[in-house]
């Protein structure tokens, strides 16, 4: 499914804090290890954002 950037914008947009911290993941992107998802678990609010090729 290939969702609109102004959809995606506008859904980020709602759940976004000043306390946010923003992942974006993608294929081309580095591996995601254990140890980063513990860096990211003590986080308060964690948006992800995931690409698809």
């Amino acid at each position: 499914m290939v969702m609109m950037p102004d959809v995606v914008y506008d859904a980020y947009e709602s759940v976004k804090t000043e306390n946010s911290k923003v992942i974006y993941m993608s294929p081309q992107g580095k591996t995601l290890k254990q140890n980063e998802v513990r860096h990211f678990s003590k986080e308060e609010h964690i948006i992800l954002l995931c690409r698809t090729l």
